[in-house]
């Protein structure tokens, strides 16, 4: 998808900020209505050059008793540039200081995290100091590239407050915005309330079928007439078995995460960041002891001609990631690289590339085609072809990263103390859910070792085993997971070594993969292989990745067939990866088993994924997370985001199809449409 025309970048404007506080801000009846409460969701319909968000933001920051949580939805089908943001806010014009006192810090904050033009949505975090009371507070700027016509039917969310913006609105509303306008009941939390700057008879009556009333409003001097509205509904649903349910109530904010590699870890950093508190368990000593313990991993996002859910949960995923772990690898925190890593394309030319970017509408500045001269060039190595070189892609380690999380999690603290606690060691043989809705994780002896009203689980393959043990009345589907082995190889930068390594300047994949480690080593790999339990480090698997490495221009040496020739101080490691059936991660609420629908005649049509009933209350439920497969770095920090999502009822960081495309309860639905 193409995101037109990008905007113009006028002056800052002391008009602009003061009609934003005015039209929208108190229009919302803001900071009264969010003040005492944990979260407060705002959708805005035309980001702009941001005024509304700053203003809003300034507005939460000045009020001591904001909400926890302000998540700040906005959708912009035209965005402009990260350098025509900065003028457009003065960075640098000590004039923009006039427009109000937070509008250049604000800004200098909001200026670098702003994205690449990369359609879909994007997921900022502001964080904040904790409050005097002890909560953790904070901003998040979700923000859509996108028409709103699109892009809105693709949201989750329960919103409290609509900023109506940026509508076409010369004498007849825009039929497109009609027809989203009269279906803000979709995404309207109870209470909900819209304001705009337009008052438009069409725009008093669209949202009226939505159940909004809608009053006038006086507007700025010189300004149309604003209007206000609240919702009203005759009739509110109850909430679908695997949509966005409530908050839980504060008491039972305690989720249990069992497995502390990448998915756990990242599953613990989102719920901690929402202010839960979060048990995370492992049988092992410590975190990132299986596939998650490599010395090095990839990230990146992948091209599909059609851009299918695949390419686009990938882009989504691997954006995230590098958001995420950005900071940590430039600060030196993390080991890793975070400015580019080329996969290797033999199958494409310069005009089929260019043609494929103009229709898939994604950004050079995401990623861009490099003939096989520009491709030598960047990676330093004599590759055999050019590729794609994905900017925002890289590697890291990834106990490193799993660290980090755990680590970033464990600094943050309530009125009650720290939000994270870990069990090391701890072996879990069974699950079970008693009468009060809560939780149990049970050892060999049926002991409970830990409990909590929700429990993720986020252990792979253990994950198959485990949902085994619940009885009948609580029985899931079977996660069908498919074990892959795969072994790396490390070759050390030894003298006897560096003669025939030739250090990429950048990760390069492509029928293999090379990644220059931070000691200066080599990391070549992976094997794949089904069925194959063996966990030492076999030589013919070593042989099998320098042949890789060879090809791709990192390891000079001839490989012979005999692992006789094999450097005798090789290093490597074996993992297994967790694959589902269609190779896309299952994360959600998990559903009842085929035993238990049949059981039940009454339930409605099920061939919608969020029909489907699950293992879920009020107030907790059983949730899973895994099947990362080989992509296990890429996947980590949507994976936590979508977890938090699920428990919390946060609006969702990706559109509604592909968030159904991860849905545990897919494979239900396809084998009853079949």
């Amino acid at each position: 998808m193409n995101l037109g025309e990008r905007q113009n970048a006028p002056p800052p404007s002391t008009e602009a900020w003061a009609q934003a506080q005015r039209v929208f801000v108190r229009g919302n009846g803001l900071p009264g209505r969010w003040q005492h409460s944990q979260r407060f969701v705002i959708l805005e319909t035309g980001f702009g050059l941001g005024n509304p968000f700053l203003a809003t933001w300034a507005a939460w920051r000045a009020d001591p008793d904001r909400c926890d949580r302000l998540v700040f939805i906005s959708i912009e089908k035209h965005p402009v540039l990260r350098p025509d943001l900065a003028r457009a806010h003065g960075l640098g014009n000590p004039a923009a200081a006039d427009i109000a006192p937070d509008h250049p810090a604000l800004a200098q904050r909001l200026v670098p995290a702003w994205p690449d033009p990369t359609p879909g949505w994007h997921t900022l975090h502001f964080d904040e100091p904790v409050s005097a009371s002890g909560r953790l507070q904070g901003v998040t700027l979700q923000l859509g590239l996108g028409d709103v016509a699109d892009l809105l039917p693709s949201l989750v969310a329960q919103v409290d407050a609509f900023y109506l913006d940026g509508l076409a609105t010369d004498r007849d509303l825009d039929k497109r915005d009609a027809g989203w306008l009269s279906r803000l009941n979709r995404h309207a939390a109870p209470g909900a309330t819209a304001a705009s700057g337009c008052a438009d008879p069409s725009v008093l009556a669209a949202p009226t079928p939505a159940g909004f009333i809608v009053e006038d409003a006086p507007g700025l001097t010189g300004a149309p007439d604003m209007i206000r509205a609240h919702y009203a509904p005759r009739y509110t649903p109850a909430p679908l078995p695997g949509g966005v349910w409530p908050q839980p109530a504060p008491e039972s904010r305690h989720a249990l995460v069992l497995g502390a590699g990448l998915a756990g870890a990242s599953a613990a950093w989102a719920l901690c960041r929402q202010g839960w508190r979060v048990t995370v368990l492992d049988r092992q000593d410590g975190p990132a002891q299986g596939t998650s313990g490599n010395a090095g991993g990839l990230f990146h996002s992948v091209l599909h001609a059609q851009d299918s859910h695949h390419a686009r949960l990938h882009r989504a995923a691997a954006l995230a990631t590098w958001r995420q772990v950005r900071p940590w690898i430039e600060s030196g925190r993390l080991a890793g690289q975070c400015d580019g890593l080329l996969r290797l394309d033999d199958d494409t030319d310069a005009a089929q590339a260019r043609a494929q970017l103009s229709r898939l509408g994604v950004s050079p500045e995401h990623v861009a085609w490099l003939d096989q001269t520009e491709a030598r060039s960047r990676a330093g190595l004599d590759v055999p072809s050019g590729g794609w070189l994905f900017q925002q892609g890289g590697w890291l380690q990834p106990g490193g990263y799993v660290r980090c999380l755990l680590d970033e999690a464990a600094s943050l603290r309530d009125e009650c103390g720290p939000l994270l606690t870990c069990l090391w060691e701890t072996e879990v043989a069974g699950l079970q859910r008693d009468e009060r809705g809560m939780w149990h994780l049970l050892d060999a002896t049926g002991q409970t070792v830990a409990q909590a009203p929700t429990l993720v689980l986020a252990c792979a393959h253990q994950s198959t085993t485990l949902l085994q043990t619940l009885p009948a009345a609580q029985s899931v589907p079977a996660v069908a997971m498919t074990r892959l082995r795969g072994q790396v190889t490390q070759v050390p930068a030894t003298a006897a070594h560096t003669a025939f390594i030739r250090q990429p300047k950048l990760p390069v994949a492509g029928n293999g993969y090379v990644v220059p480690l931070s000691d200066g080593s080599l990391l070549c790999g992976a094997t794949v292989k089904r069925d194959d339990e063996d966990a030492s480090v076999r030589p013919a698997d070593h042989l099998h990745n320098l042949s890789r490495a060879h090809r791709l221009g990192a390891w000079l040496a001839p490989v012979a067939d005999d692992a006789a020739t094999l450097p005798a101080d090789l290093l490597g490691r074996t993992g297994w990866r967790a694959v589902s059936p269609d190779r896309l991660p299952m994360v959600g609420a998990l559903p009842w088993s085929d035993d238990r629908l049949a059981a039940q005649p009454d339930l409605p049509r099920l061939d919608q994924v969020r029909m489907v009933p699950r293992e879920r209350q009020a107030d907790g439920g059983l949730y899973i997370a895994t099947g990362l497969g080989s992509r296990g770095i890429t996947w980590t920090a949507l994976i936590g985001q979508l977890v938090a999502h699920w428990v919390t009822g946060s609006p969702c960081p990706i559109e509604v199809d592909l968030r159904d495309a991860m849905d545990p309860g897919r494979f239900q639905v396809r084998a009853r449409r079949t």
